[in-house]
């Protein structure tokens, strides 16, 4: 190239812009390019989206079963709460049965139940 040349004439010789298999392949590679990419991000949404939907089918079961415990706890605290105040309104004193109420409590509570006493003072028996 002569360097009088101006960029125009400089880009119209240039063979590879003269070339019909060179711009083809240039459309061709980024048509491909623009589709490849394209799939890739609906491929990703899809695969998110499913994982979301799988990590809140886990957590829904989850949560389902700690409401079946925590609900079987509050049945089992209001029994408890309901036998201490029947030994109250029929005035048992009976401090062996009292000890055999609460104990068969603990027995059967669940590890989440942590928080549940009965006590009576002495003076009660």
């Amino acid at each position: 190239m002569v360097a009088t040349q101006t960029k125009y004439e400089a880009k119209v010789f240039n063979p590879i812009h003269k070339s019909i298999g060179a711009r083809l392949f240039v459309y061709v590679l980024s048509g491909a390019l623009v589709g490849l990419g394209s799939m890739s991000y609906l491929f990703y949404q899809i695969l998110e989206n499913q994982a979301k939907q799988e990590i809140q089918r886990h957590l829904s079961i989850k949560v389902k079963s700690v409401e079946v415990e925590l609900t079987e706890i509050q049945r089992s605290t209001l029994n408890l709460a309901a036998a201490i105040k029947t030994f109250d309104e029929f005035k048992i004193r009976d401090l062996e049965a009292f000890k055999k109420l609460v104990f068969s409590f603990y027995k059967q509570k669940s590890s989440l139940n942590s928080g549940v006493g009965a006590s009576q003072t002495s003076e009660y028996f």
